[in-house]
């Protein structure tokens, strides 16, 4: 299967999602993130001693592109 075939694939199935389905998929990313902090006490220490601002800078550089593509470029 050629890239573009592939591509356009996903679009469609991507455009059969709707909020609800979008808000489903980040709710299982999360219970799957918490999962493996819990499996791994190493990851959980990790994150227990890393600055709470690392994380709030990357949620800000990875929701960047999402949240100017949806607000402000229309």
């Amino acid at each position: 299967m050629a890239k573009e075939e592939k591509i356009g694939y996903f679009h469609k199935k991507i455009h059969k999602l709707d909020m609800w389905d979008m808000q489903l998929i980040k709710i299982a990313v999360a219970s799957a993130v918490l999962l493996i902090l819990k499996m791994f006490p190493v990851t959980m220490s990790w994150v227990y001693k890393t600055n709470v601002w690392w994380f709030f800078a990357a949620m800000v550089i990875f929701g960047a592109r999402p949240f100017y593509k949806c607000w402000v470029c229309n």
